[in-house]
């Protein structure tokens, strides 16, 4: 005996009903003045991609510029340009051009940094602070002056005991104290390690300030143009490399940094 199907009575019921006399009857058309109608919902059915090449990484713009000059996947027999993207001081992405009907982008290649930033905008102990900024921020005569600042302090106490017989009275002073004469102004223009090493570290202005502790902190002045200063900076270096190596006055890589 055959096995009847059963239709719950629910939307989802009268939904496969409808489908189902859809696909048995021929979809009904109209057409008014030059125009096609009709009363069927029309689903298009896209095409199966073809498999598309797996993105490229890497970390340091040397290896990045290789990569493309190499052309060891054919890239440039491909396609007769690609787009390098400085996207942002830590971030390089390569596109290829639009292709196929919904003009889309294949990501070729991506080269990210992940420099050990600054601790800002809190208090630190003088020595920890003097580490960070030996081993984060480039060498300059400003950081150099930071240096000799914070390791100058001493943290300052005096006491003073007044004793007659009958009573005793203690005065306690405390406070940071500089052993020496060193000076600086804020706000201090420093280099910190944020971008890619092949290019130079843009500076930017901090306020220092100390308190007991002895304890030294940098606060940021909410300046953003140093990634403006970095990203040019990274542009004129994958042009500098690329089209150093062009063959014809067309260029192969068409490089965006802004």
């Amino acid at each position: 005996m055959e096995e009847k199907t059963m239709i719950p009575e629910s939307a989802e019921g009268m939904k496969y009903l409808v489908d189902l006399g859809r696909e048995r009857t021929d979809i009904p058309t109209v057409t008014i003045d030059g125009e096609t109608y009709t009363n069927s919902n029309l689903v298009r059915i896209p095409k199966v991609p073809a498999p598309r090449p797996a993105c490229f990484t890497t970390a340091t713009l040397h290896g990045l510029v290789e990569f493309l000059l190499a052309d060891v996947d054919g890239i440039l027999d491909k396609f007769s340009s690609v787009l390098v993207n400085v996207e942002s001081p830590t971030c390089v992405v390569v596109y290829s051009p639009f292709y196929g009907d919904e003009k889309k982008r294949d990501v070729i290649a991506r080269c990210e940094v992940n420099p050990s930033l600054l601790n800002t905008d809190c208090y630190m102990d003088a020595e920890d602070f003097i580490v960070m900024i030996q081993t984060k921020v480039v060498q300059s005569h400003n950081r150099d002056l930071v240096l000799k600042f914070v390791g100058s302090m001493r943290d300052e106490q005096s006491n003073a005991v007044a004793d007659d017989g009958f009573s005793q009275r203690v005065t306690v002073k405390t406070g940071v104290a500089q052993v020496g004469d060193v000076t600086i102004v804020n706000p201090v223009s420093l280099a910190p390690r944020r971008t890619f090493p092949e290019v130079s570290q843009p500076e930017s202005p901090f306020i220092l300030r100390l308190k007991e502790g002895p304890c030294a902190a940098l606060f940021r002045c909410n300046d953003n143009e140093w990634r403006n200063d970095a990203i040019f900076s990274i542009g004129c270096y994958l042009r500098g490399y690329l089209s150093h190596h062009a063959e014809t006055d067309d260029p192969r890589f068409v490089v965006i940094a802004g």
